[in-house]
């Protein structure tokens, strides 16, 4: 204890007064792991802080004193902590809090004696710096947090091997980072007791809740914390595991529910974005000057291609994960025309095809479905009918030009349905990014024919049919408006209890 406390005061001495400005600590307190351990550990928990408030190197902070985590307490929110989540439960008050360190542990109770779990967090570094466990002797608890509080200055001084001293505390270099045999020595002589399970260095996780500890809440007498907040359990079970205060989560968890949904979109296609119109006439000049056409044949189809397009799609919530949609696509690609005129006996000179910009129209209706609308990042998948219209030859050329009357054809017409899969990525309360692929399988007149059945134009070509199937790229920032106010209360204080809304939040 003299070597220690001589280098404590040579740290002190040394280091410039400007520096010794106080480091914020938390002082969590010490989680029963039984029943007949909760004496113990709040003792443990009052000796800590009593102990933490004499160094005046440290500002102490207690839970009481900690802000809310939204509508729950900080002490609350460490008391319903997951058993074995201590470290993270810990972590999460003190970030809240703005403290830079943070002191925690466990306790068990046995018939042999009383086994304690040490943990001192570095919370800027998000990790636990160092933590021991150690059999406590009766009566030596007071001793033991004084000794506690000392290690926790000199990790904030850096020699028990801290990144980074968040005071900027010039340190001496002889004050260098203790290696594992020399830490394993000094926590002996600080603490006084032999220690095991020596830690340091391990990066924190947050905690996590499962069912287990709903069970636990349920043994225990009183009111459960989902009850004091009026939700129900899977309600609470999805809040606790998001990661956000309970006001945002609740904000976040009516998701669509009444909400209009505006979705500009920009798209990359392959499908039936392509059209083509052929048409071939034989003239036989010997009949002049009777009339020399003798025979036509022409056709007009759609074709798959790449293209691009933009569009809308309007959205209504019916539930916080479940919408009516209507989408409106226009597709670019490209129109070829041919006309070829043939003389009868002559050598025919091949046409060559004119190519002109092609336009094609979806429209697409159905249900999209968003699971864990609290969530940043977000599933999509939707279901629905679609409406396919191409463009005519009449879109592109002016066939009326020709002194040969030549046949057109209406636009080619395809439905079938339509299929999303994709994610959703918040960007803020009202503005989302969403990156889809649309799966389209459609049907119907994707080719016209005129054929008059002569035989002075020889070769006839069938025209291709279009595949059925299409698929593609979107991408869309999506608006959203109106919805329910995420401050409304339902029937017993709590909001989102309709057992419905609740299942989409598993």
């Amino acid at each position: 204890m003299k070597r220690a406390t001589g280098l404590l005061l040579a740290l002190g001495l040394l280091a410039p007064a400007r520096t010794w400005a106080q480091a914020t600590v938390l002082a969590a307190g010490f989680q029963p792991e039984s029943p007949e351990s909760a004496g113990l550990a709040a003792l443990l928990s009052s000796a800590l802080e009593e102990a933490l408030g004499q160094q005046a190197a440290f500002a102490l902070l207690t839970p009481e004193r900690v802000p809310p985590l939204g509508e729950t307490g900080a002490q609350l929110y460490l008391d319903v902590c997951p058993a074995g989540e201590q470290l993270g439960c810990t972590f999460v008050v003190a970030q809240h809090a703005g403290a830079d360190f943070a002191v925690t542990g466990a306790v068990l109770v046995q018939q042999a004696g009383a086994a304690v779990w040490v943990s001192l967090v570095d919370v800027g570094q998000a990790r636990e710096a160092l933590s021991f466990d150690l059999d406590l002797a009766p009566g030596g608890d007071q001793v033991l947090m004084e000794r506690v509080a000392a290690l926790l200055g000199r990790l904030v001084a850096g020699e028990l091997g801290a990144e980074g001293d968040i005071r900027q505390l010039e340190v001496p270099g002889e004050l260098r980072a203790l290696d594992e045999e020399e830490l394993a020595g000094l926590l002996e002589e600080e603490v006084g007791l032999p220690t095991r399970g020596l830690r340091r260095g391990m990066e924190l996780r947050l905690p996590t809740f499962t069912p287990d500890d709903l069970e636990r809440q349920r043994q225990e007498e009183g009111l459960a914390e989902w009850e004091r907040l009026g939700l129900s359990e899977r309600a609470w079970l999805a809040w606790k595991n998001s990661g956000l205060t309970l006001s945002d989560w609740r904000a976040r968890a009516v998701g669509r529910a009444l909400q209009v949904l505006i979705r500009p979109r920009a798209a990359f296609l392959w499908g039936p974005v392509e059209g083509r119109y052929h048409a071939r006439f034989a003239q036989d000049l010997s009949l002049y000057p009777e009339d020399t056409l003798v025979e036509v044949y022409a056709w007009q189809s759609a074709g798959s291609g790449t293209g691009g397009g933009y569009g809308l799609e309007l959205g209504f919530g019916l539930t916080p994960a479940v919408e009516l949609e209507l989408g409106l696509l226009r597709v670019h690609g490209r129109f070829y025309t041919l006309v070829q005129q043939e003389d009868v006996g002559e050598v025919v000179i091949p046409a060559e095809e004119i190519a002109t910009g092609n336009a094609s129209l979806l429209l697409s209706a159905g249900m999209r479905m968003a699971p864990a609308p609290a969530r940043a990042v977000r599933p999509v998948l939707g279901l629905g009918a679609a409406f396919w219209r191409g463009s005519a030859v009449d879109d592109h050329v002016d066939l009326s030009t020709l002194e040969v009357p030549l046949p057109t054809f209406a636009a080619p017409v395809l439905v079938g349905v339509r299929a999303v899969g994709g994610a959703e990525l918040r960007l803020g309360p009202r503005w989302d990014l969403v990156a889809q692929v649309p799966l389209l399988l459609l049907l119907g007149d994707g080719a016209e024919v005129h054929d008059e059945g002569g035989e002075a134009l020889p070769a006839k070509a069938a025209p291709g049919a279009p595949l059925p199937f299409a698929a593609g790229l979107e991408l869309c920032a999506q608006l959203r408006l109106g919805g329910r106010d995420p401050q409304r209360r339902g029937p017993r204080g709590g909001q989102l209890e309709d057992e419905e809304e609740l299942d989409v939040l598993e």
